[in-house]
């Protein structure tokens, strides 16, 4: 009779590996969500926010190996992503309208 545990220690290398694939997966939708963040894409944060819950969710697997960082990192990329894109788009926008007072200003645009 094969024990419980002995199951648990053969599928431990493939709990890691699909951690680390959801890790990767949660990451690259975190970016690609602020980036849409960035551009003011509704749509597209939408759907990289279903993507990046695919992600955490995978990664969740690494737990059974004793990879519980890896669902951490899963967990932060998110809002870290959205809150450099709304960064970024909160500069954009002040050196867009900086740059159309100077132009004003300069008599640039009519």
């Amino acid at each position: 009779m094969i024990s419980t545990l002995s199951i648990w220690n053969d599928l431990a290398p493939l709990f890691g590996f699909l951690g680390a694939a959801g890790l990767v997966l949660a990451v690259l939708a975190a970016v690609a969500a602020g980036v849409a963040a960035a551009f003011d894409r509704a749509d597209a944060v939408g759907v990289s926010t279903g993507v990046w819950l695919t992600g955490v969710l995978l990664s969740g697997c690494a737990g059974y190996a004793g990879g519980w960082w890896v669902i951490g990192v899963a967990l932060a990329a998110y809002p870290v992503a959205l809150l450099l894109g709304a960064v970024a788009r909160i500069v954009v926008l002040n050196v867009r309208q900086q740059r159309d007072e100077a132009l004003l200003s300069a008599g640039g645009i009519s």
